[in-house]
C-alpha cells in the first residue's frame, strides 16, 4: 500500500471522532490505531507475535492452485507498515500456523509440509502425510534455518510459545512416535524445542484423537497446554522445563468441548477458551473462558455468545491484567452481523471472569480474527482473514490476511467512533465494569481440500 493509499484509507476508515462530556461508563476502553492487509492474494493467517524491535510478525499461508501451498511470514512495523513478507515452501503443501519470538531478535515460525522442506518427510513419501517445520527468521525477513520432523504418521504441532529464557514450546498431535511411545490413533503432544531448532523432547499422551491446542510458557520454565482430549471434552496440562507432568485436569461442557486458546498471566494463572455443542448442533454452540490457579484448580467459569455461534480463538492478557479473547461469530455477538462472519474482540475481568467489553466487526462476506498479541503500553495486536472489503478498497481477489492495532482510550477519555468509510464499520458496547489458535485452522480444514480458517470449530 502506498503513503497515499494508507494516508486516504486511514481518513476514510478510521476517523475518529471525540465526543466530549461523554458518560464515562459507556465508552469503549479501545479505538482502532490502524489496520493494514496483506496484498498477496488467496491468503490466510495464523498466530500473531511483537518482536524484540516492536514489529509484528504473523504465521501466513498462501493457496496455489494446483502446486500447492506456501508458508509465509508476514512482517509489519509498529505502524502497520508492511516490512517483508518471505514465503517458502516445496511443491506440496506447505503452511505456516504459529510464531513465537526470543529478545535477542530471534523470529520462530512453526507450521507443517507433507513434502520434504529440510529433511526427508518421515512417511517415506511425499504429498501423503505431514511433518512439523520450524524456521528462525531475522527481524529485516532473513531466514536462517528449517528444520522438519515427525513420525510416520500425520503431525503437526501448530502452537509455539517462548519463555524467555532461550527455549520454545510447540503443541499439536502426532501420528507415531515423536520421539515419546505413542499413545494411539493420534497423541496430543508436547515438545521442547532450542533456539537452535533442535528437538530437547517431546511427550505425548491422551486418548485417540486428541490434540494439543496451543502452550503457553511462564517466566519459570514451565509449559502449559490446552487442548481436546479426546473423549468429547477439554483438557489443561502443565509440565515443567524438562518434560515432567505436574497435573492435567479435565474438563467438558455440553456434549462436546473444544480448546483453542491458551495464555499464562505470569501470575501463576492460567485461561483457557473454546467452545461446546450439543449433538453437533453448531447453532448449540457455547463459548467459554475458564480461569486457573498454578495447581490447575479452577478459580472461575464464564459461558457466553449462546444462540450466536462465537468460536473464540487467542487469548492474551492486556493492561491492569484484562483478558482478552478474538474469535469470529455467525450471529449478532456485539452488535447486528454484518455478513456471514464477523470479527470480536472481548475484554474479561481477570477477577470476576465478567465481559467489560464487546466489540463486533465485519464486511458482508467472510471475517475473523485468529491471533492476537500485546505490548507493555496495553496496546493489542490481532490479525485475521476475511472475504470481503474489510481491510479497504485495496485488497486482493480471494482471502485476505488482515492486522489490526487497538490501543487504549486514555483516561478521562471520550468515546471514539470509528466511520464507515471504506465498506466496514466497527461497533462497540461496554458494560458499566472497565478494565501460535493455530491448530484449529490445521485440524479443521485438511491441506489442499477446503478454503482454510484462521480459526475454527467443526
Amino acid at each position: 500500500m502506498t503513503p497515499f493509499k494508507k494516508f486516504i484509507f486511514s481518513c476514510l476508515g478510521m476517523a475518529m471522532i471525540a465526543i466530549a462530556g461523554a458518560d464515562a461508563h459507556a465508552q469503549a476502553p479501545y479505538y482502532v490505531r490502524w489496520m493494514s492487509h496483506l496484498p498477496i492474494a488467496e491468503t490466510f493467517s495464523g498466530g500473531i507475535a511483537l518482536d524484540s524491535s516492536g514489529q509484528v510478525q504473523i504465521a501466513c499461508g498462501t493457496y496455489r492452485s494446483g502446486t500447492g501451498n506456501d508458508a509465509l511470514l508476514a512482517q509489519y512495523s509498529a505502524s502497520g507498515q508492511l516490512q517483508h513478507s518471505p514465503a517458502f515452501g516445496t511443491t506440496y503443501q506447505d503452511s505456516a500456523y504459529g510464531v513465537a519470538c526470543d529478545g535477542a531478535g530471534g523470529i520462530y515460525l512453526t507450521g507443517a509440509t507433507d513434502g520434504s522442506l529440510a529433511a526427508p518427510n518421515a512417511s517415506g513419501t511425499d504429498g501423503i502425510w505431514n511433518d512439523t517445520f520450524i524456521s528462525k527468521f531475522t527481524t529485516s525477513g532473513t531466514q536462517l534455518w528449517t528444520k522438519q520432523f515427525g513420525a510416520p504418521g500425520d503431525d503437526i504441532l501448530a502452537g509455539i510459545c517462548s519463555d524467555g529464557l532461550g527455549n520454545l514450546y510447540l503443541g499439536g498431535f502426532a501420528h507415531g512416535s515423536l520421539p515419546a511411545p505413542s499413545i494411539g490413533a493420534g497423541d496430543a503432544c508436547v515438545a521442547r524445542i532450542d533456539a537452535s531448532g533442535n528437538l530437547l523432547w517431546a511427550r505425548q499422551f491422551g486418548a485417540s484423537s486428541s490434540y494439543v491446542g496451543d502452550v503457553s510458557a511462564d517466566s519459570l520454565g514451565n509449559v502449559f497446554a490446552a487442548g481436546y482430549d479426546g473423549h468429547n471434552g477439554g483438557f489443561l496440562a502443565k509440565y515443567d522445563a524438562n518434560g515432567n507432568a505436574a497435573w492435567n485436569v479435565s474438563f467438558r461442557y455440553q456434549d462436546s468441548t473444544f480448546v483453542n486458546g491458551i495464555a499464562a498471566d505470569g501470575l501463576g494463572n492460567v485461561y483457557v477458551d473454546g467452545a461446546s455443542v450439543i449433538g453437533g448442533n453448531l447453532a448449540s454452540r457455547l463459548a467459554f473462558l475458564n480461569k486457573y490457579d498454578s495447581s490447575g484448580h479452577l478459580l472461575w467459569s464464564n459461558q457466553f455468545g449462546a444462540g450466536q455461534m462465537v468460536n473464540p480463538g487467542g487469548i492474551v492478557i492486556g493492561r491492569q491484567g484484562h483478558v482478552l479473547v478474538c474469535g469470529g461469530t455467525n450471529g449478532s455477538f456485539g452488535a447486528p452481523s454484518a455478513g456471514s462472519s464477523d470479527a470480536f474482540l472481548a475484554e474479561f475481568n481477570p477477577i470476576t471472569g465478567t465481559m467489560t467489553w464487546l466489540t463486533q466487526f465485519g464486511s458482508s462476506a467472510y471475517d475473523t480474527l485468529g491471533g492476537i498479541t500485546s505490548d507493555a503500553f496495553g496496546n493489542i495486536f490481532v490479525d485475521g482473514t476475511t472475504d470481503g472489503n474489510l481491510a479497504g478498497p485495496y485488497r486482493t481477489p480471494g482471502d485476505n490476511v488482515f492486522v489490526m492495532e487497538f490501543s487504549p482510550v486514555p483516561e478521562p477519555s471520550s468515546v471514539v467512533l470509528i466511520a464507515s468509510g471504506v465498506g466496514f464499520l466497527l461497533m462497540s458496547t461496554a458494560s458499566n465494569r472497565r478494565p501460535g489458535r493455530a491448530y484449529a485452522a490445521a485440524r479443521n480444514h485438511r491441506f489442499g481440500t477446503s478454503r482454510r480458517r484462521s480459526v475454527g470449530i467443526i
